[in-house]
């Protein structure tokens, strides 16, 4: 008896979910010929469980006969609890923005939310769980059981296909700036088990154990504060007990959007999510109330922040460049306290510039001065000078273990403890192919990142006039883009030429030749394919050498982003 009632609810709230979302799916505006299929299909669904109900309602007295069925249709692995989850994708997906602002004040706003093969996908799984629940009518046990068996698993993984799409159509939304493909690029700049060392102070053993709340670690440009930071993350996401959570964020100074809080505060929540600590019900909620194309609010995020944490034991937040967010000590001091008011269990470590505004921030704080041992550059070197030795082109390099030796106490000497440096240095003696030429390169190598930026830069001017007028090109774009360009749009930027009608592929760039003719003052992030200076003191760099130009600098670009508007490309 008690299987047949519980199923009989389950049913009825099958039922009513059915007749919402058919609702939704008519008041969908140019919604295709096969949402009406879709549509049809559930009515027959609904038609069929509306008949079950009224049977089972009829058979509870015969509880031997319907006990089975029951069972089969109501457990955790039944045909209801399935049949509902993809009932739920489907309200998320077409009846969010009904609910959001009530339905009949955005009728002719909404808009079909599948793609056609997602529909037909759909309209497949409708029609086998049609299937099945026809079996269950019929009351065959044992054809039916065969059925569970063979397809619950198939139409659950189908179902689980179009959450996933659901779930990156949410995680894109809360944040276009993703966290973890960021991680991932920065992590794998590592060597060897460099950076061990901060692992092992005092000072970071102390914040982690709780006996701290912030810890501001400083240091001068290019002594490897991001990369220590990412191992930092990696660190605490491998070692942390399930009762605390990390998160954290690596702050640019070329992201001058003016929504970057939001930024921030999305990708924060992307990465509980990406964990699985933060509930869906909340963030699918908070989704559907801005279903007519708003962004989150920093409140809102905030307090989903909050909600999500005020469970862990222990939060470490992390924020890599603090500098580069703000040169406002108010405006920075304002972000700090509202990371402090997310709760009493939160603990933050911070990484800057040793700039003088900073420290004011931290007075009663512990701070840590960033100098990493002798033995962390070497083991950088000496993997450079094994890469470099491999490749054909410098095979002398590889059979002259003195000049290595060279190379190494060389650069060591003269990178002055910066891993930014001494990349750089090992990028200028990588473009030599002579050994006489790479050991007159090795004497000369500069002591500051701006002498080794002009060296670049001449030997950039002194390419093809093409090849010289494409690297400056791309050096403007990437500057003056207000949030982070990728390869493909650097590529159709640079293909654009003044009276195109149609941006032609013809003109695009590979990356790789780019790189080259660009110095290696680019990079491009693996995961997220993101071009970017190779560091922030290139950028300060080129805002130095842009100064005198900015005003023809500037035309170009908007002559090129007017020529894109008007091309039949963009229409």
């Amino acid at each position: 008896m008690a299987e047949a009632l519980g199923c009989a609810a389950s049913v009825l709230t099958v039922i009513e979910s059915i007749a919402h979302i058919t609702k939704y799916i008519r008041s969908c505006k140019h919604a295709p010929q096969e949402s009406q299929l879709l549509v049809r299909e559930l009515s027959y669904v609904r038609g069929l469980l509306t008949t079950l109900q009224e049977t089972i309602d009829e058979q509870e007295s015969s509880n031997d006969i319907w006990s089975s069925a029951s069972i089969l249709l109501n457990d955790d692995n039944g045909l209801l609890p399935h049949f509902q989850q993809l009932l739920d994708v489907l309200d998320l997906r077409v009846g969010g923005a009904s609910r959001a602002k009530g339905f009949a004040k955005v009728k002719e706003a909404l808009k079909w939310p599948f793609m056609e093969s997602e529909t037909l996908k759909l309209i497949n799984t409708v029609e086998r769980y049609k299937g099945l629940f026809e079996l269950a009518l019929d009351n065959d046990h044992i054809r039916l059981s065969q059925a569970i068996r063979d397809d619950v698993k198939k139409l659950s993984a189908t179902v689980q296909d179009i959450r996933h799409s659901e779930f990156r159509k949410v995680f894109c939304w809360l944040s276009t700036w993703n966290f973890w493909s960021r991680q991932q690029d920065v992590l794998a700049q590592r060597v060897g088990d460099t950076c061990e060392w901060f692992l092992a102070t005092p000072e970071f053993e102390h914040w982690k154990s709780g006996d701290s709340c912030f810890l501001h670690c400083y240091g001068p440009p290019g002594v490897g504060k991001t990369v220590l930071t990412s191992v930092i993350v990696d660190h605490l996401h491998t070692t942390l007990p399930p009762d605390c959570r990390s998160i954290a964020f690596f702050c640019d100074h070329a992201d001058t959007t003016k929504d970057k809080y939001i930024t921030l505060l999305g990708a924060l929540l992307q990465q509980l999510i990406k964990d699985g600590c933060l509930s869906w019900v909340d963030v699918k909620d908070l989704y559907e109330q801005h279903q007519h194309g708003t962004k989150p609010q920093a409140a809102e995020l905030m307090a989903l922040l909050r909600s999500e944490l005020k469970s862990a034991r222990k939060v470490y937040v992390v924020l890599d460049a603090l500098d580069e967010w703000s040169t406002d000590p108010d405006g920075l001091s304002l972000l700090l306290s509202d990371f402090k008011s997310l709760g009493p269990n939160i603990s933050i470590l911070v990484t800057s510039r040793p700039a003088t505004y900073i420290p004011s921030l931290f007075i009663d704080d512990t701070r840590l001065e960033l100098s990493p041992p002798k033995a962390d550059l070497k083991s950088y070197l000496r993997s450079r000078i094994v890469k470099e030795s491999e490749r054909g082109e410098r095979s002398f390099l590889k059979h002259d273990r003195q000049l290595q030796e060279k190379v190494e106490m060389t650069v060591l000497d003269r990178c002055e403890g910066l891993f930014l440096l001494a990349r750089l240095q090992m990028d200028q003696l990588s473009r030599q192919r002579q050994k006489r030429a790479f050991i007159k390169a090795l004497e000369d190598l500069p002591r500051t990142p701006d002498d080794l930026y002009n060296i670049v830069l001449a030997r950039i001017e002194s390419q093809s006039k093409e090849d010289a007028y494409l690297a400056q090109r791309a050096f403007v774009w990437i500057y003056y883009c207000r949030e982070h360009a990728s390869i493909s749009l650097l590529q159709v930027a640079l293909a654009i030429e003044p009276g195109d009608i149609v941006i032609n592929e013809d003109g695009y760039v590979d990356w790789e030749i780019l790189v080259s003719i660009c110095g290696g003052l680019v990079v491009m992030d693996r995961e997220s394919q993101i071009v970017r200076f190779v560091h922030p003191t290139t950028r300060t760099f080129f805002e130095q050498h842009f100064s005198g130009q900015a005003h023809s600098s500037e035309s170009d670009l908007t002559r090129s982003c007017l020529t894109f508007i008007l091309s039949d490309t963009f229409k």
